[in-house]
């Protein structure tokens, strides 16, 4: 499994976007420039996490864009199921796409269960770890 760059790109400029001064407005190009993201595609990205409620847009010659709640309540989970979907290891364990798995029983494949678990702690992690915590560890760390 490998995130998509969509995800990479929303992530870190959610990143920028939580250790800028609150209330103040972060333009596209900023971001862009700051993060390194095409900025044609940031526009997209970002258009999308505000649709989804992740991101507040502010019009005007000092807009730009927000955080719509606070950086500890807004989790990589989110940010990874808006843009890319569910997280799924292989593709039997998609809940929106569900194909069968190649195995001839797959009610008791034992690799089904066992990447099953594993899929299940990736998430309940990603789940658990807000934009805050990366923050935060990232500040520990030097």
């Amino acid at each position: 499994m490998k995130l998509s760059s969509k995800s990479m790109y929303a992530l870190r400029a959610l990143l920028t976007l939580a250790i800028h001064p609150k209330g103040v407005p972060l333009p596209v190009r900023v971001l862009a420039e700051k993060n390194q993201i095409p900025i044609k595609f940031l526009e997209q990205i970002l258009t999308q996490l505000k649709k989804s409620g992740l991101l507040i847009s502010v019009a005007g010659p000092s807009g730009g864009y927000l955080l719509a709640r606070g950086a500890a309540e807004i989790t990589l989970g989110q940010v990874i199921a808006e843009l890319d979907g569910e997280v799924a290891l292989v593709a039997c364990l998609a809940k929106e796409a569900h194909q069968m798995c190649s195995c001839t029983n797959q009610t008791k494949c034992n690799l089904r269960v066992a990447i099953s678990e594993v899929q299940s702690g990736l998430n309940s992690l990603l789940d658990s770890r807000s934009l805050q915590s990366v923050l935060d560890q990232g500040a520990r760390r030097g």
